[in-house]
């Protein structure tokens, strides 16, 4: 009640006798201040009417016919939103919140949004996933296609696994191949459980020197370590880093392995093994998982299947008619392609050996691509392609050049012709890298060219065009190169990106709409 609204009342209240003003605030209520020293004067029993009755203080017909015969308006027999009632508070200058408020119903439905909400295909993989981490299977290879998200979806099912463990510190250990592989998955989890989680884990980053530094601890943790640094340490001579490593690998319940593809390599096999317990779980994560490349050998891609028990999880029942590729574009989750061809008149000219090498790894050998790398026709064709998808139509371009030299050589000469562009290698500084990638993703370059450096691990959803100058069989390489694109609307990216691949003389180039599939058949699919 307002100041000025009181003192009106006061005012009139003290017209009135101090039985009628007791009568009012209730001679129980009087009774007791009474009793307990108050003195009863007009004052006193004013300020009780007021404290207490408030804005219901018309509601007293006393009150209420006590205020209309000193305004010299007929009595209100019922006190609510009528004009008699309105005119009575208008007369003394006082606001219609005396007046009944009407009685609020709480709306029969709501609905509760999370900040974060998994695609429909999503969430049924996570509920799969989540139940065989708590079920008696020891091994799963989750597969979705690049930019579906693996990563999110898995971080949900590391939740439902914390929350739901039995173990005192639950730890978990994901394993990728590269810096920003690691570090996706450390921001991934850390924004999923401050949210939801219920209870303080540590976060570790056991990668990049790390390990020396990792002081264990008996608390529940999440530790994110690159192939590279896990085999570092189970052969270190550094019995601190070896410590840390025996306690890690005797604690670690739930292992997820990022790029599982590659699990068979040797450190990588190496450091599964070793960074598991008979009672770890272990996860494999992948877009293609397989080996092998067209027309190649399928041995090694059965051997992984047997790795991971030949228990897979995909999204292929969702899709109906549809490979998971055209299924996710459909949704907007994947942008759609519009694939050109760049032909060109190179040959590859190869030996008996590196033709059998092809077949089986899917890749050319560092001698065919030295050469193809040097082709000057070649490189003046892939230059052109890029100045003018960049100039004319306004793409963000990434490309994939054969060789580091020719990734060095394309950007020098679109540099020169006021192309803004950048290279980027194993051989660049890593501060050089992380400008170029920052400088990437703000839009101050209009093309980033690498060699062995992007096909993984990178993300920036605006990417529209992809240039794939570099010649491979291999199904893996390729859909991991083209995902660089992919990303749809649904998921912060583009409606449409331009593929263009470059063609020399070799036949069956892997297809990214069913490059999911591709390794169906050696998984009992």
């Amino acid at each position: 009640m307002e100041l000025y609204e009181k003192e009106i009342l006061t005012k009139n209240l003290k017209k009135m006798t101090t039985s009628s003003l007791c009568e009012i605030a209730g001679n129980e209520v009087v009774e007791m201040l009474d009793q307990s020293g108050v003195s009863i004067t007009p004052s006193n029993v004013i300020n009780v009417i007021l404290d207490t009755q408030g804005y219901s203080l018309f509601m007293n017909n006393v009150v209420r016919n006590h205020f209309a015969e000193k305004a010299q308006l007929n009595n209100i027999s019922s006190w609510s939103n009528n004009s008699s009632s309105k005119k009575l508070l208008e007369s003394y200058g006082l606001s219609e919140g005396f007046l009944p408020q009407p009685q609020s119903k709480r709306a029969i439905l709501l609905q509760s949004v999370p900040g974060f909400i998994l695609h429909n295909y999503q969430d049924d993989i996570k509920k799969k996933t989540s139940k065989f981490l708590l079920g008696e299977d020891t091994k799963l290879m989750i597969q979705l296609p690049t930019g579906a998200g693996k990563t999110s979806m898995t971080i949900e099912s590391i939740i439902d696994f914390y929350r739901l463990s039995e173990q005192k510190n639950p730890c978990v250990v994901w394993m990728a191949h590269t810096d920003e592989l690691c570090e996706q998955a450390i921001e991934a989890f850390n924004r999923a459980w401050k949210d939801k989680g219920t209870f303080a884990v540590e976060l570790i980053r056991l990668w990049g020197g790390n390990a020396s530094d990792y002081k264990p601890k008996e608390s529940p943790s999440f530790i994110v370590t690159s192939f590279q640094s896990a085999y570092s340490m189970i052969r270190t001579r550094n019995d601190d880093v070896f410590a840390a490593f025996n306690h890690i690998s005797g604690k670690t319940n739930l292992l997820v392995v990022d790029e599982a593809h590659m699990s068979l390599a040797r450190t990588y096999k190496s450091a599964i093994e070793l960074f598991s317990n008979q009672n770890t779980k272990l996860i494999g994560l992948t877009a293609t998982p397989g080996r092998h490349s067209i027309e190649g050998n399928n041995e090694e891609t059965i051997e992984l299947a047997n790795f991971y028990n030949n228990n897979i999880i995909n999204m292929n029942h969702f899709c109906g008619d549809q490979t998971p590729v055209q299924y996710l574009q459909s949704q907007g989750i994947l942008s759609k392609v519009e694939v050109r061809k760049l032909i060109t008149n190179y040959i590859h000219d190869l030996t008996p050996q590196e033709l059998e090498s092809l077949q089986v790894t899917g890749n050319l050998s560092d001698r065919a691509i030295k050469e193809v790398s040097k082709d000057v026709e070649r490189n003046s064709l892939i230059f052109q392609q890029i100045k003018n998808v960049c100039k004319l139509r306004k793409k963000k371009t990434l490309v994939f050049a054969s060789s580091v030299e020719n990734s060095n050589s394309l950007a020098a000469m679109l540099v020169h012709q006021g192309v803004l562009a950048k290279s980027v290698t194993g051989d660049t500084n890593p501060s050089d890298r992380m400008k170029a990638v920052k400088d990437f993703n703000d839009g101050k370059l209009e093309v980033l060219i690498n060699f062995n450096i992007f096909s993984t691990g990178f993300d920036d959803p605006l990417i529209d065009c992809v240039i794939i100058a570099r010649p491979t069989f291999s199904v893996v390489l390729y859909s991991q190169m083209v995902g660089r694109g992919l990303r749809g609307v649904k998921n912060g990216g583009t409606e449409n990106c331009l593929l263009v691949n470059v063609i020399d003389n070799i036949v069956n180039l892997p297809d990214i709409e069913n490059a999911c599939n591709f390794f169906d058949k050696e998984w009992g699919n």
